[in-house]
C-alpha cells in the first residue's frame, strides 16, 4: 500500500523532476551538498521502490496474477540481484 500511495510519486521526483547533476556531486569524492546522508536516502529510497515494482512485477507475471493482485515482499526482503534478474528476462 506504502509503493503504491508514495514510490510513484517519489521515483518521479529522484529520477525526472531533480537534475541528473544534482545526484552527480553525491557520488563525488568532495560531496559539497548539505545534508549529503539525507539525499543519499532519498536517492536510495527511490532506488527501492523501483527494485520492489521490478520484483512485484516479476512475481506477478511468474505466477499468471493480474497488475492488481497485491504480493509480498518474501522473507528477507527484495533480492538484491532484482534488477538484474527481470533485465536478463526480458
Amino acid at each position: 500500500v506504502c509503493r503504491e500511495k508514495v514510490c510513484t510519486e517519489w521515483v518521479d521526483l529522484v529520477h525526472n523532476e531533480i537534475p541528473t547533476a544534482f545526484w552527480k556531486n553525491l557520488d563525488e569524492k568532495e560531496c559539497k551538498l548539505k545534508d549529503e546522508q539525507r539525499w543519499r536516502s532519498v536517492r536510495e529510497f527511490a532506488d527501492n521502490c523501483v527494485k520492489r515494482k521490478a520484483f512485484e512485477d516479476s512475481y506477478r507475471k511468474q505466477h499468471g496474477l493480474g497488475t492488481g493482485v497485491p504480493v509480498d515482499v518474501p522473507k528477507g526482503g527484495v533480492p538484491v540481484d532484482i534488477l538484474q534478474r527481470t533485465l536478463v528476462k526480458k
